[in-house]
């Protein structure tokens, strides 16, 4: 639509259409206009774009946080385990050699 419309605005167009040659000056001043108007669409046009970029950019960077917590909650959990089951070992150890205490003390008496 808006090529149509510099079709008929150029001066060929206008003379095509029956308009007056010495409007020449008013036809380039509408084109000027009329480029204006469409790199300004274009803008609109890109910025509608890149919104719709960032929207799904921000939708796979919030999959992408969720998905890291819950490694993170993984690990950490993980960690707890392996530190609970330090902790066990550790006690059991320590039970291990108080038995052996007792026992070596009870064989000395």
């Amino acid at each position: 639509a808006v090529n149509k419309l510099r079709e008929v605005l150029r001066p060929e167009g206008r003379a095509a259409l029956g308009g007056d040659p010495a409007g020449a000056a008013s036809v380039s001043e509408s084109e000027a206009d009329l480029d204006l108007w469409d790199e300004e669409l274009e803008a609109v046009a890109h910025l509608r774009e890149m919104a719709a970029w960032e929207n799904e950019v921000g939708k796979v960077k919030a999959v992408i946080d969720a998905a890291e917590a819950r490694v993170a909650g993984t690990a950490t959990a993980a960690q707890l385990s392996a530190a609970q089951q330090q902790e066990v070992e550790v006690e059991a150890a320590e039970a291990a050699a108080a038995e052996a205490t007792e026992a070596q003390a009870a064989e000395a008496a």
